[in-house]
């Protein structure tokens, strides 16, 4: 029978600290990524010039790539879904309403492969072109030599630097301009059977809404018992939206951690298949005083240790560990 191997346990306390620690400081991530693969790109063409740097001292990227001010029609510019979040209409009416020709700031567009693509600015086009429509003339800033992946770091630099961004739209930026992290943790969920979802609360089986969860529980578990864990709560509730929500993400990443070595997968999902959400809320909601991770691991162990017998767990040893 496949176990649950624990192997990297007498780290798991820390790393859950500088997890937690990490979801306060992503705004600092995009400057330290300046070694990642797009960057390093950049950095070859540029002797040495950061595009986070340069965009976080002047707003441009005028010291990296090639570029100059030109007017385009509206109808010229496209959007990459790549790496661009969805397009919030609530703000693009804002913007409609609000509309003065002096706030309006020059689109950030890149010239790639005889096309001119917005990579930052994408809610002004639309608002423009719902104001004026496709031929209007628009100030913009047209780079050169950008590749799609630099293009994505300098959507996901912009937009760190100045608005609040998505998990989902940080990672798929990230994903795009090759952020390794991101897509070892992307492609460890794929391989568990599931996705991630941009639709919150998700309603979609195997597709997970929690992404910021998600990825702290990879960075604690580590890529193995990530996917292990995935694996496990999908044989046991067949993908089920809520089986991969920030609660039972947290209570099972615990309940890993401490009995790792002694849960077996298959046990797993015979003892807990038959409960559903309501069941585990409930239960969770006797440990009210606890924090969510111990509140959701003592209801999962409660409910496992039901049937009793060969493979029970000792919950105690709940009381002697201390995620912060």
């Amino acid at each position: 029978m496949t176990k649950i191997n624990s192997t990297s346990a007498t780290r798991v306390m820390e790393s859950m600290k500088s997890a937690r620690a990490t979801k306060a400081a992503q705004g600092a991530q995009g400057a330290q990524g300046a070694n990642s693969t797009g960057i390093a790109h950049v950095a070859k063409r540029t002797t040495g010039a950061n595009m986070a740097n340069a965009i976080k001292a002047n707003r441009s990227l005028k010291s990296v790539f090639a570029a100059e001010d030109r007017e385009l029609p509206l109808k010229k510019l496209e959007i990459c879904n790549a790496y661009q979040r969805k397009l919030d209409m609530n703000w693009v009416d804002h913007i409609v309403t609000n509309y003065r020709s002096d706030f309006v700031k020059k689109l950030q567009v890149s010239y790639r492969d005889g096309r001119f693509y917005v990579f930052d600015g994408q809610h002004t086009k639309k608002a423009l072109e719902k104001l004026f429509g496709g031929d209007y003339l628009v100030s913009c800033i047209v780079y050169r030599g950008m590749s799609e992946a630099e293009e994505a770091e300098a959507f996901y630099e912009y937009n760190m630097a100045t608005k609040h961004m998505s998990t989902i739209a940080i990672v798929k930026a990230q994903s795009v301009y090759g952020n390794q992290e991101v897509n070892d943790f992307l492609q460890c969920t794929r391989k568990a059977g599931f996705t991630i979802d941009a639709t919150k609360p998700s309603k979609c089986r195997y597709g997970i809404a929690a992404v910021k969860k998600a990825q702290e529980c990879f960075k604690v578990l580590g890529t193995d018992i990530y996917s292990l864990m995935l694996e496990t709560l999908r044989k046991t509730w067949n993908g089920a939206h809520w089986s991969v929500s920030s609660n039972m993400l947290s209570g099972m990443t615990t309940i890993i951690h401490v009995f790792g070595n002694d849960l077996k997968v298959s046990q797993f999902v015979s003892r807990m298949s038959d409960f559903t959400d309501d069941d585990i809320n409930k239960e969770a909601a006797r440990f009210y005083d606890l924090k969510v991770p111990y509140r959701y691991a003592w209801a999962l162990g409660t409910l496992f240790n039901k049937k009793g017998g060969k493979g029970s767990l000792n919950l105690k040893k709940l009381n002697f560990v201390n995620f912060a």
